[in-house]
């Protein structure tokens, strides 16, 4: 029992504040009274004790507020416009940006489509597009006629035009959106290139003499560009 006493008597309360001792209770009551009394003080010297003061001074520091708001007014809205338009910017550029990789993004991991009606344990999907048109261009190369060694390299750069439109490249032509590419981003850029060049000497020089060695190297180039990004 007279443990219990001690424990209960370390300190008084008084209102909502504890203290140990009711002196302390008393100064800060008086420092808020204090604080009151100087905030009141200070307010009514402000405003005066003759309501027509008090009328006028308002008048005056409402006035003064207007004048300085009606000068700032045609600046702040030369600045806010300025500011929406840069935020506006953003948000458009912004949102371009991240639709082109999200579009990236979709068709580099987009799983395999299955083919409807198939049976499901047989794990059939969907022909790549893409490998149908390249199997054509090794058809072309297997063939003895030289002609078809040429359409097989002319199809395999439609190919690579397709997949850098897939990618987001923008050009009139294959050879403009190549050079919107950058080496880092596209190892195989290289091979892609030479391989586009002797292209176009085939398209625009009807004399042009491909040997066979040297169309099946062209077209060795396009493919080590098609598994760079797993195109075929």
């Amino acid at each position: 029992m007279a443990d219990k006493k001690k424990e209960g008597g370390g300190g008084a309360k008084w209102g909502p504040l504890e203290t140990k001792n009711p002196w302390e209770f008393l100064i800060i009551i008086g420092i808020i009274l204090l604080l009151g009394s100087a905030l009141i003080a200070n307010v009514s010297y402000f405003l005066g004790t003759n309501p027509l003061t008090r009328s006028l001074r308002l008048q005056h520091v409402y006035a003064t507020t207007k004048m300085w708001f009606a000068i700032a007014l045609p600046y702040l809205q030369i600045v806010s416009f300025l500011v929406s338009a840069g935020l506006m910017y953003l948000i458009i550029s912004t949102s371009r940006k991240l639709s082109k990789i999200n579009k990236q993004i979709k068709e580099k991991y987009a799983p395999p489509k299955v083919v409807p009606g198939a049976d499901a344990r047989t794990h059939l999907v969907e022909p790549n597009p893409a490998m149908k048109k390249w199997q054509r261009v090794l058809d072309h190369i297997e063939s003895q006629n030289p002609n078809d060694w040429k359409i097989a390299i002319i199809e395999a750069d439609a190919i690579l035009d397709e997949m850098v439109d897939s990618m987001g490249y923008n050009g009139e032509s294959l050879g403009e959106k190549l050079k919107g590419v950058e080496q880092s981003d596209f190892t195989t850029l290289n091979n892609a290139w030479e391989a586009h060049k002797v292209r176009n000497m085939i398209a625009h020089e009807a004399s042009y003499q491909l040997s066979e060695r040297e169309a099946r190297r062209v077209v060795d180039l396009y493919r080590t560009v098609f598994e760079e990004f797993h195109y075929i």
